[in-house]
């Protein structure tokens, strides 16, 4: 499973990268992160969940929010790049990690995936995503989470990052293209989220209200195998 762009290029200073894309108003990368385990927690309702794997992990930024949210006994960290994987481990020495290739088949409970499907090659994209559903388990969960190109705002944080250059970005209703095509998967939930940024946080518990509004900063997929 091959993501397109060279990510040991931009391990050291990802964090950076990010911050510079997002500007001064965009705030804290980790808040953005947080949100999205924050959803998908509420979005899985209190379900046991034992073995997760963050597809596409990069140097970890969801792994200590995956942790403190699922507390699952097993949380696997996959990436092409070793630079990246590398970081994350050193950083949590709790986290197990895995070559894309190396995943074993019918394992996890969850795999989240966050911001990747954009910087794989489009023609390989459908097949990663069938890879990537064989490694749940029956009645496992993937959570796909991507910018949403409907939105101006995202579209401009996208056009400022260095390493997004070129990349092509998927609408919700790909995704969940992707998903079913894979034959793996039975049941998808969709919806939008990051309707605003960090100084505007105290506004989140509106988001519930707007998740079929197509002007999130980003949207998700919740598959169900």
């Amino acid at each position: 499973m091959n993501q397109a762009n060279n990510f040991d290029d931009f391990a050291s200073d990802y964090k950076g990268h990010i911050s510079d894309a997002l500007g001064v108003l965009g705030g804290d990368v980790n808040y953005y992160v947080e949100r999205k385990v924050q959803i998908l927690r509420k979005l899985l309702k209190g379900q046991k969940i034992e073995r997760i794997l963050d597809f596409g992990c990069g140097i970890g930024q969801a792994v200590p929010f995956l942790k403190n949210y699922f507390d699952p006994a097993t949380l696997v960290g996959s990436d092409s790049s070793s630079e990246s994987l590398a970081i994350a481990h050193h950083q949590y020495n709790f986290l197990a990690t895995s070559e894309p290739n190396q995943l074993e088949d019918q394992y996890f409970d969850l795999i989240f995936v966050s911001n990747v499907l954009h910087h794989i090659d489009p023609v390989k994209r459908a097949d990663v995503m069938r890879q990537l559903c064989s490694k749940l388990r029956i009645g496992g969960k993937i959570a796909v989470f991507e910018h949403n190109p409907f939105n101006p705002i995202t579209r401009r944080v996208v056009g400022n990052c260095v390493f997004d250059e070129g990349v092509e970005l998927l609408s919700s209703k790909n995704v969940r293209r992707l998903l079913e095509e894979s034959k793996l998967i039975n049941e998808v939930i969709c919806g939008y989220c990051m309707f605003v940024p960090e100084k505007m946080r105290r506004l989140n518990r509106l988001e519930g209200f707007l998740t079929r509004i197509p002007l999130g900063g980003q949207h998700f997929s919740l598959g169900s195998r």
